[in-house]
């Protein structure tokens, strides 16, 4: 599937943002696909863990953080394009290059 500067392919787990491709677990390529889907839009943890592990986990559990640390960490020179709100959201967004 593509979005643009974004690219992801799920038989691989491989994630693009512009010329930055990296391999990530499972969890962290549902969480991405699901940021991408709703690009430009804060999403509640909630909303992720509820989608992405189809599961409710507690409302202090740290999962979405460590996830999407570990997402930034993969993207290296992309890593801001998922922001945080401080206040358990996120949002996928690429600035004009």
């Amino acid at each position: 599937a593509r979005f643009s500067d974004i690219a992801v392919e799920r038989a691989t787990l491989h994630i693009r943002v512009r010329n930055v491709e990296t391999r990530v677990s499972r969890m962290q390529f549902e969480l991405f696909v699901y940021l991408a889907e709703h690009r430009q839009r804060w999403v509640h943890s909630d909303e992720i863990i509820a989608f992405v592990s189809g599961a409710h986990h507690h409302p202090k559990t740290s999962l979405v953080r460590v996830q999407v640390c570990a997402l930034r960490k993969a993207l290296r020179t992309e890593r801001a394009c998922i922001r945080s709100n401080g206040n358990k959201s996120y949002m996928l967004t690429l600035a004009a290059s």
